[in-house]
């Protein structure tokens, strides 16, 4: 057996080992508490991802490093797999074991589904690594190959032909989304974000499709469909506007006309009738009655567009102070980014006590205006592209190093996954 070569000498920008392990003994003790209370074959499955992980992890860091990966990640930090690999395989099996508690058989399915779903994933996405690493990392490879042997094996003793079939269509989408959103979003994700984010939007994809494919005589729960039309709706919209705007200029004002004149198509035309169906009444309508329902839901409401007014008045505040200063790279001090911390604060313990379905709704709605005016800045849509390009440069640091500012709507979409869960 060959000895793989040696890491290079870290740069400035590169990962210290010491956090490295650090952050890799954490995730172990997760899945280890995880399945101390049920130790059981898929258990076995969830260590021996975890355990190719924490290999590849050093060949993904090795990658970014010497800007080597096929796609350009954002290298401000380390790659992320090895925690990001353990995250959907994680929640699938824990679903699994509190509705088997419950004796819900078929979300016991589910959650089975959606463990052998992330380890595929984030097989390949090790799979990926490993083929592009020069020279062939020999140790890893057997490793990685041992413990994808270990899971197929396990898995295909677990699964339907069905849930296979499921699986891999997961899979297909990952692998098209992989080639289309990190060619057209350079330097947005790391690889383990890209793991998480792209691969939970394949998996709420593929959900759709089937569930919008079935036809279903009763009314489904809006709260259930709401957010995953809207993000899966969005990101669709996003493909549609960035593969156009390569043949067109998105700066024209005959641009801007057809960016909104096509985004209301898009709304109404593809994204609310596909709610409709999934939830068997209007959606607009719904909305409408579920906002207003109660008196504390237009407090709530009336207090949160207070806090939102106060939000962009910060962000007015710090550019006028950019303005009046010298320097050129001037930008917003920690204490300002502390204000919109506290407006989140503020803005979700009430939502919390009072109506927590209120508080979810309306951050979907919140996340839906946050995509829309990252495409709007980033196509520099007239009239206001230009405008919140120069607004939130203040604001930027390495980890917005991408075209994408995106640490907003990745804070806000935990945060609406966490309440929906709540």
């Amino acid at each position: 057996m060959t000895r793989e070569c040696a890491s290079p000498a870290p740069g400035p920008g590169a990962p210290l080992s010491g956090s490295v392990l650090a952050e890799a003994a954490v995730v172990f003790v997760v899945v280890l508490s995880i399945h101390a209370a049920v130790w059981d074959r898929y258990s076995w499955c969830a260590v021996a991802l975890a355990v190719q992980a924490f290999y590849v992890q050093y060949k993904w860091d090795r990658l970014l490093q010497q800007a080597s990966a096929v796609f350009q990640f954002r290298m401000s930090a380390n790659s992320g797999l090895l925690p990001a690999s353990v995250v959907m395989p994680l929640l699938g099996l824990v679903m699994k074991e509190r509705c088997q508690a419950a004796g819900n058989p078929y979300f016991e399915r589910f959650g089975i589904v959606v463990a052998a779903t992330g380890m595929a994933v984030a097989l390949f996405s090790s799979v990926l690594a490993l083929g592009i690493t020069r020279p062939v990392p020999t140790n890893t490879c057997v490793i990685s190959g041992l413990a994808g042997g270990v899971i197929m094996y396990i898995m295909k003793h677990s699964l339907s032909v069905g849930e296979v079939i499921e699986v891999l269509e997961v899979l297909l989408i990952f692998v098209y989304l992989n080639m289309i959103l990190l060619y057209l979003l350079p330097r947005c994700f790391t690889p383990g974000e890209a793991l998480l984010v792209l691969g939970g939007l394949s998996f709420m994809l593929n959900q759709l499709i089937k569930r919008s494919l079935t036809v279903v005589e009763s009314q489904g729960d809006p709260l259930d469909f709401f957010l995953l039309v809207v993000v899966v709706g969005m990101v669709l919209m996003g493909i549609f506007f960035s593969t156009l705007f390569v043949f067109m200029d998105s700066g024209t004002w005959a641009s801007s006309i057809f960016f909104h004149l096509m985004t209301c198509v898009l709304g109404l035309g593809v994204v609310l009738p596909w709610l409709h169906r999934l939830i068997r009444r209007n959606p607009l309508l719904w909305l409408f009655q579920f906002l207003f329902q109660t008196e504390t839901r237009v407090y709530l409401l009336a207090y949160w567009s207070l806090l939102a007014t106060l939000a962009c008045l910060v962000v007015l505040y710090q550019n006028a102070k950019r303005s009046s200063s010298e320097s050129k790279k001037h930008q917003a001090p920690t204490i300002a980014r502390k204000y919109f911390h506290f407006i989140v604060v503020a803005t979700y313990i009430p939502g919390i006590i009072l109506d927590r379905p209120l508080l979810y709704v309306a951050a979907t709605i919140c996340l839906a205006v946050f995509i829309f005016l990252e495409y709007v800045r980033y196509f520099r849509i007239k009239p206001l592209g230009h405008t919140l390009r120069s607004l939130l440069s203040l604001f930027l640091d390495e980890r917005d190093s991408g075209p994408l500012i995106l640490t907003h709507i990745y804070l806000l979409l935990g945060k609406e996954n966490w309440e929906h869960r709540g």
